[in-house]
């Protein structure tokens, strides 16, 4: 071994002292790094998943740019390792092995860009996520080095190398993309055959032993390759005259290790959030079932191209489902090509779904069915869509627990003008949250509270309660069961005009006065800011729900027509607050916006302000210990108008219910892939300082590397 480490330090030493590399190193960290910064600050979150789909073509120029001119045989040239008793074999792993201690330099260059982030607090990357990419990032540019060796090794330029290598690469990147051309028995193999394939698990922070077995296939065969025409350059023949055995049954055992890996796919989820693992909420509802369960997953045999990686996603998720316990079974059905298939998906109520995809000269349509269907004994729970595999554990999971304990009631109030009595109502009604939230069971009810109802929601009155209706509900929460009061401090009407301006914010009596007797003030005012609220679902992320008038007024004052009320808790009160939801610092907040005035009255009021309470027995209350309740200045952001403009309420509705209930068990897989972490810039390091730190501090660590190396020659 001895030999082959001074073989490894003089190659090593050859291109450490070559300045083309050092400017291919400066001119890639120059170029990825403003890349990487502008799609930071365009997306205005903390991801550089844009970015990774970009590197791998900068990665590609950058290591054949290194690699087709290391084995070249050159007329005017001769490589002195020609003459010395070395093996072909250990020149070309010596020479790949610095290649990939060069990659390596080059990615540890890049990574100070997500360094400078956190350093300026701008935010935190998930780490595991970050190192995944990188080394997915890593293995292509190794498979690169390999093919521009090998390309290398048989041409006497390296401008000619460089152009057949890069069309070698292109053939293998493509793939994927004409994948759904090809025949259905080999369109899988095809896609196999891509590098974008095997990288985008890599991207999303998953380890899968197909996808290294793959790039572990194309290092091997290039540096056989490589060594095998080196070998021939040295001999002065075009060919080896004699082929050994070893190369294609290395071949060969590395294609079996690809089809083995495929058969017995191992993953490793690399990612903070366990993104790509079963939560192990969902593994102890699995094991506690009592009941045989069959997952029946329809989906159509031919998809379109970007529903393929989400078909194998959900066959993944649904395999970890079924390694959990015996009772549950999984099974795939093509109802495209099985009419009974079909007849059972339809008696499911599961329906094709149309996808469109436009391009610059055609729009086709495609028809596919892609839901799943959960049947316990006679019982049948339906997801008619799962396109989306962020929300899939979640829906599967509840409805799986649904087999255990049932459904729970909740039930909204109706009589005081909760639900539209006619139909120009501008507030619209709640049939757009009733169909969503499935996993609990909503009624409207106009008489006497049940007794089976687990939360009573007064959804938004515009009438005042008799002394006996808030007595019955003031009851309800005094027997220590959960209560969501949404109050709207003002009502919309514009049946009023006033020299030819509409009126449309009149005070609403219906709760003001009934939650005084809670301690519970309700104002006749309207808050207004830029920003939704924000709630804090880990250490580094927050969810942002847009709620009430947040994202509905522009920096033009557009003012939509939303009420939101302040709302605050008088000394004495008999709760107190757990929770307060806050505006942001920057709102604004309107009073007396109605009948008498004009114009909104300009007010020096400024934020943050309390938008909902989430209540608790204060001590010495004479509540029950177990009693909650959650009030909320508005009830329109349940209402279907705001379904249709933004989709984080049903969200934050279900959220609040497991408060309500005291059941967080689920609620974390509701935010599981979905909470995002927002650039934080005010009052921060500006972003062209945090970039010249981030493209001149590995910059400057490689030039005072180069001046040591010279250094050092000039003296020996």
């Amino acid at each position: 071994m001895r030999p082959f480490f001074h073989l490894l330090r003089r190659e090593w030493i050859n291109q450490a002292t070559r300045p083309a590399l050092y400017v291919l190193c400066i001119a890639y960290w120059v170029i990825s790094g403003f890349l990487a910064f502008n799609v930071l600050l365009d997306a205005a979150v903390v991801t550089l998943l844009p970015y990774f789909q970009i590197a791998p073509v900068l990665f590609l120029l950058f290591s054949l740019s290194i690699t087709t001119g290391q084995l070249n045989h050159r007329a005017d040239q001769l490589d002195l390792l020609r003459l010395m008793p070395v093996t072909p074999g250990a020149v070309v792993v010596s020479r790949f092995l610095v290649v990939l201690s060069i990659l390596l330099v080059a990615l540890v260059g890049a990574a100070a860009v997500p360094v400078a982030v956190s350093v300026a607090d701008w935010g935190s990357f998930d780490a595991g996520q970050l190192v995944s990419a990188s080394f997915g990032l890593f293995l292509l540019g190794a498979a690169f080095s390999a093919v521009g060796l090998a390309v290398g090794a048989y041409a006497r330029s390296q401008t000619a190398a460089f152009l057949v290598a890069f069309v070698v690469v292109f053939l293998f990147w493509i793939p994927d993309r004409f994948a759904v051309l090809a025949p259905e028995t080999i369109r899988g193999a095809v896609a196999q055959l891509s590098f974008n394939t095997h990288l985008a698990n890599w991207s999303r922070g998953l380890l899968w032993l197909p996808d290294l077995a793959y790039f572990l296939i194309f290092v091997v065969l290039g540096l056989a390759l490589a060594a095998t025409g080196w070998e021939s350059w040295r001999l002065r023949r075009p060919w080896p005259r004699r082929v050994t055995w070893r190369l294609p049954a290395g071949i060969l055992l590395l294609v079996l290790l690809q089809l083995v890996a495929l058969r017995f796919p191992l993953r490793l989820d690399l990612t903070s959030e366990g993104l790509h693992t079963l939560d192990p909420e969902s593994a102890r509802v699995v094991a506690g079932l009592k009941k045989d369960v069959r997952i029946l997953f329809f989906r159509s045999r031919q998809l379109p191209r970007e529903l393929a990686p989400v078909a194998g996603d959900v066959e993944a998720l649904l395999h970890e489902y079924a390694l959990r316990s015996g009772r549950l079974t999984v099974q795939t059905l093509e109802p495209d090509v099985d009419p009974e298939a079909a007849a059972l998906a339809r008696s499911y109520g599961i329906s094709e779904m149309e996808i469109g995809r436009r391009s610059a000269t055609a729009a086709t349509v495609n028809r596919v069915t892609f839901g799943l269907a959960l049947v316990c004994g006679g019982t049948v729970e339906t997801i008619p869509d799962v396109t989306d595999p962020r929300t899939l554990e979640y829906e599967v999971t509840f409805r799986l627990k649904r087999f255990l304990s049932g459904r729970r009631k909740v039930v909204f109030t109706s009589g005081h003008g909760e639900f539209p009595e006619k139909p120009e109502d501008p507030r619209g009604g709640y049939d757009r949250l009733f169909a969503a939230v499935t996993e609990f069971e909503l009624v409207r009810q106009s008489g006497s509270v049940p007794e089976d109802a687990a939360v009573l929601v007064v959804a938004g009155p515009i009438r005042a309660f008799s002394d006996e209706a808030w007595a019955e509900l003031d009851a309800f929460a005094r027997a220590g069961k959960p209560m969501m009061i949404l109050a709207d401090g003002m009502m919309f009407r514009n049946n009023l005009s006033l020299k030819g301006v509409a009126r449309h914010w009149v005070p609403n009596p219906a709760l003001a006065d009934r939650l005084k007797s809670w301690g519970v003030r309700l104002g006749d005012d309207m808050v207004l800011s830029f920003q939704a609220p924000q709630v804090t679902v880990s250490q580094h992320k927050v969810v942002t729900f847009p709620l009430m008038p947040m994202v509905d007024v522009t920096r033009k004052l557009s003012i939509m027509p939303f009420t939101l009320a302040t709302l605050d808790l008088e000394p004495g009160a008999p709760w107190k607050a757990e929770r307060r939801l806050r505006t942001d610092p920057g709102s604004w907040r309107h009073t007396r916006a109605y009948e008498e005035n004009l114009e909104w009255p300009k007010t020096q009021d400024r934020g943050p302000f309390t938008a909902g309470l989430f209540l608790r027995p204060a001590p010495g209350s004479p509540l029950p210990a177990g009693a909650r309740a959650v009030v909320l200045g508005d009830s329109d952001l349940f209402r279907d108008y705001s379904f249709s403009t933004v989709n984080t309420h049903l969200l934050f509705f279900r959220q609040a219910l497991d408060w309500l209930l005291d059941d967080h068990s689920l609620a974390h897989l509701r935010l599981k892939g979905r909470g995002v972490e927002r650039l934080k810039l005010a009052g921060k390091p500006a972003p062209a300082l945090v970039m010249t730190f981030a493209l001149g501090a590995p910059v400057l660590l490689l030039l005072g590397f180069a001046a040591v190396v010279i250094w050092r020659r000039r003296r020996n």
